[in-house]
């Protein structure tokens, strides 16, 4: 295969959330050559396998290769890739031979037989029988499109009303001092906060925001561990990977209380 199919599930799995970035790297070139072989996600006989070669065949150190993982591990002397798309490459392998073949194949016997007996709709002859069925044929794609839109309103429920996301703008504006001047959001941010990221945000309790203000705010020794972007369109883009990292810091760093002051929390 000449690229790479992901699902974008893949990326909000717990593999994938729980694995450092120097892993996702090494898991994303892993699936890239297994994309190229089609291999079925499987490097073979690979156990042995020199630095050198890891570097030039996959584009990865033998020493990432061996690291303790859930997108990729050992079976054996076999290399085992996760979430490696078997049913594309099924499909291109298909699509592959078919078009060896000469492209699309051709119609059978009964296939002509039917599209001979049907009429354009609108035609002169048409008797009570056409009529019927062209009748049908209307209804069921009616049907479809309500389905349709039906599917499409259901997706907005849940999401945050309308009078909660200037809210929601005014707790993000805060978190860094750069997004607070120009305050006002363009168009490809406000998309990305209404189409999905105000429905997680919504779930955060006060707590939780204090919390990612004090993420992004205190000095890192480990900040290449930890996703802060700077930029806040990324921010709403991306923000279940910023959760994600304010999860694990949160886990990490334990809170005291200040003497004087038993509401006010020390992050250390």
């Amino acid at each position: 295969m000449n690229w790479i199919n992901i699902n974008t599930d893949t990326l909000r799995s717990e593999e994938y959330l729980g694995a450092e970035p120097v892993e996702r790297a090494t898991w994303l070139n892993l699936l890239a050559w297994c994309c190229v072989q089609e291999n079925g996600g499987e490097i073979e006989n690979c156990r042995e396998w020199k630095d050198r070669k890891w570097q030039q065949l996959c584009g990865v150190t033998k020493n990432e290769v061996e690291t303790d993982c859930e997108l990729f591990t050992f079976h054996g002397q076999n290399l085992i890739v996760s979430f490696y798309p078997k049913d594309m490459e099924k499909k291109v392998q298909t699509n592959r031979k078919n078009g060896s073949k000469g492209g699309r194949p051709k119609k059978t016997a009964s296939q002509t037989i039917e599209n001979k007996g049907e009429k354009p709709y609108g035609y002169d002859s048409l008797n009570h029988v056409d009529t019927k069925r062209l009748n049908v044929k209307k209804r069921k794609s009616k049907e479809r499109v309500i389905e349709k839109k039906g599917e499409a309103t259901r997706t907005r429920e849940g999401a945050p009303a309308k009078d909660q996301f200037s809210e929601l703008k005014t707790k993000i504006n805060a978190l860094r001092p750069e997004w607070q001047s120009p305050a006002a959001w363009s168009y490809a941010e406000e998309q990305h906060l209404f189409n999905g990221a105000a429905t997680q945000m919504a779930e955060l309790s006060e707590e939780d925001w204090q919390t990612l203000a004090k993420y992004f705010s205190t000095y890192l020794d480990q900040a290449k561990a930890y996703w802060r972007p700077n930029s806040r369109s990324k921010f709403v883009e991306s923000f279940a990977d910023v959760w994600a990292g304010c999860q694990r810091w949160r886990g990490k760093t334990k809170p005291t209380t200040n003497q004087n002051n038993n509401q006010n929390t020390i992050w250390r």
